[in-house]
């Protein structure tokens, strides 16, 4: 196999998995980036009070835990 600059083809596998994961970061950040701008990525703070089981749901999912 002929090298490339010093390194070849066994380097550039090495890389290659870096490579993915930077692409990776970029993608996701440009994903949650748009979600936040469209519908949010957070609760109301109303329903972060309350609680999500509460306010999604209609009900506790821990009763035992209710504070009376």
């Amino acid at each position: 196999m002929k090298k490339w600059s010093g390194g070849g083809f066994e380097l550039l596998g090495v890389q290659a998995p870096g490579v993915i994961d930077g692409m990776n970061f970029f993608e996701l950040a440009l994903l949650f980036f748009g979600l936040k701008k469209t519908v949010g990525l957070r609760v109301s703070p109303q329903d972060e009070l309350v609680g999500l089981d509460q306010s999604e749901h209609g009900m506790a999912s821990y009763p035992d835990f209710l504070n009376k």
